[in-house]
């Protein structure tokens, strides 16, 4: 009788513990820790947020970053003047000059290679025009480029011919002091736009410092003058934005 009873004890329990693991479901850990249950990742994550850490701790949902931001994707790729804690991302674009020298900056940014003896800086966003004598600044001019459907052209040019005066009747136009830097005559440094009788209209020489012409460079009848009694033949050009 002590036999029969020992074993019905003995499957009363092993049935009651059985009934506990199927009852208890998948909270209940060794150790009697409730371990937490999340929802999978959202679409995009990285497929491993919610999964519980050894002793039942969540590991930590790292969100996906997107390109160009610190994350694990691609590093992020901005120009030598960006400020790193801004929280707008870039900054201005950087001066041109400091202390009277060319910055290296301002030339890596515009692709721009260190130049020796004259050369001519031509800048379209801040419509200036910058001589310099290798990297030291010599004069700074207020300009005026072309408009959205003549535009100046970019790139590398060589000042080439030169004159006093034209003047073109398709537009009812004309300049003083010439100097053209591409296509022999047709792109030009040149005055202020004045009429027939060389006398400026006013109402072009009030868009100085904006784009008004069509692909020349307008710039104040003296820094015309000086750029065509200084400038040589073959000086080289870099006009950029």
């Amino acid at each position: 009788m002590v036999r029969i009873a020992v074993l019905v004890v003995v499957a009363l329990v092993a049935g009651l513990l059985a009934g506990l693991a199927l009852g208890a479901g998948p909270g209940i850990l060794a150790g009697g820790e409730v371990a937490v249950s999340l929802d999978p990742g959202p679409a995009g994550g990285d497929g491993d947020a919610g999964r519980p850490a050894a002793g039942g701790e969540p590991e930590p949902v790292r969100a996906s970053s997107p390109v160009g931001d610190t994350g694990d994707t691609e590093p992020n790729r901005t120009p030598p003047w960006a400020d790193p804690e801004g929280q707008e991302g870039l900054t201005a674009a950087p001066p041109a000059s400091q202390d009277g020298q060319v910055s290296p900056t301002y030339l890596e940014a515009n692709n721009i290679q260190p130049q020796e003896g004259l050369w001519i800086d031509v800048n379209i966003s801040e419509q200036k025009v910058r001589i310099y004598e290798g990297d030291r600044l010599i004069k700074e001019m207020l300009a005026s480029t072309g408009i959205e459907d003549k535009p100046t052209p970019l790139g590398s040019f060589k000042i080439q011919n030169r004159g006093g005066w034209f003047f073109n009747p398709k537009y009812q136009q004309g300049a003083k002091y010439w100097v053209s830097f591409k296509d022999w005559g047709v792109y030009l440094f040149h005055s202020l736009a004045m009429d027939e009788n060389q006398e400026i209209i006013p109402e072009e020489a009030a868009k100085l410092g904006r784009p008004a012409s069509h692909g020349c460079v307008r710039l104040e009848v003296e820094n015309a003058r000086w750029v065509y009694e200084n400038v040589p033949e073959g000086t080289p050009v870099e006009i950029h934005e």
